[in-house]
């Protein structure tokens, strides 16, 4: 049995609160991932460990959470998110653009 990125997000989502609204999901993205580079800091400095290990897991999964709630707020799917990107990335590889700068190379 094979767990999609849409199956996640179906699961996801049926867990979101009502309050959980589209501003919440955009904060709540910049959030996390503000979180986990906090903790990325911290392990530079003090060393990675296995249990830093977990728990870079675990706000990955949090920073997830928050990228399915605002492409479900935009009616994409994480499947269409992900396809999209690979798509964009064959292209400048394709293309010899993968280095550099910019969204449109």
């Amino acid at each position: 049995m094979s767990f999609t990125l849409n199956d996640y997000q179906a699961q996801a989502m049926s867990v979101r609160l009502p309050s959980a609204n589209e501003l919440y999901a955009k904060f709540g993205l910049v959030g996390e991932v503000g979180e986990l580079f906090g903790f990325l800091a911290k392990a530079i400095r003090d060393g990675m460990t296995m249990e830093h290990e977990q728990y870079i897991k675990k706000e990955l999964g949090d920073c997830l959470w928050f990228v399915a709630a605002v492409a479900a707020d935009h009616g994409w799917t994480l499947e269409d998110v992900a396809q999209s990107n690979i798509n964009k990335l064959f292209s400048r590889r394709d293309r010899g653009t993968l280095q550099g700068s910019g969204d449109n190379r």
